[in-house]
């Protein structure tokens, strides 16, 4: 499913679908409005039945900096109800256990574990990583490093 009023998502679905061609996937390439995906991706049917099997989507880079707010590595999709999330118990499992861990040297390596859990069950597959360009003019500063605009602090030189 492509979300055709989400330009940075078209990019990302056109790169996914040469891929998933080039390995030889039949790719249904489904072109919809957000909002219209978003009622689709509801749908846990196959696609002849209005369902899906994949579609884009993006994640700013601190939500996905561990096991803890890796929402793509979420498996609880059974006790959810959620609908695109998988069901897995183990990787559950896995990312309880980092939050008790009592050290940093146990969450590291509950997280070769995690890594190694998404090597085998493959929940998603990322695509790649992308920047927003930005500028500023030479008379402001004060900009905070944020992976999303925030204009707090910003000062007129």
């Amino acid at each position: 499913m492509v979300p055709s009023d989400q330009a940075n998502l078209v990019q990302e679905d056109q790169v996914a679908n040469a891929l998933f061609k080039s390995l030889g996937l039949n790719v249904e390439y489904t072109v919809l409005d957000w909002g219209t995906m978003l009622q689709r991706r509801n749908n846990r049917e196959m696609p002849d039945k209005g369902g899906w099997t994949a579609y884009c989507t993006a994640w700013v880079g601190l939500s996905v900096a561990s096991p803890f707010t890796h929402t793509p590595l979420r498996t609880n999709g059974e006790a959810t109800k959620a609908w695109w999330r998988p069901t897995d118990p183990v990787f559950e499992q896995l990312r309880d256990a980092w939050l008790d861990a009592p050290d940093l040297a146990a969450q590291k390596k509950i997280c070769d574990q995690i890594q190694m859990r998404a090597f085998e069950e493959v929940p998603f597959i990322p695509l790649g990583q992308s920047f927003q360009p930005t500028a500023f003019r030479d008379n402001l500063s004060g900009f905070a490093s944020s992976p999303f605009p925030v204009f707090w602090g910003v000062k007129r030189a």
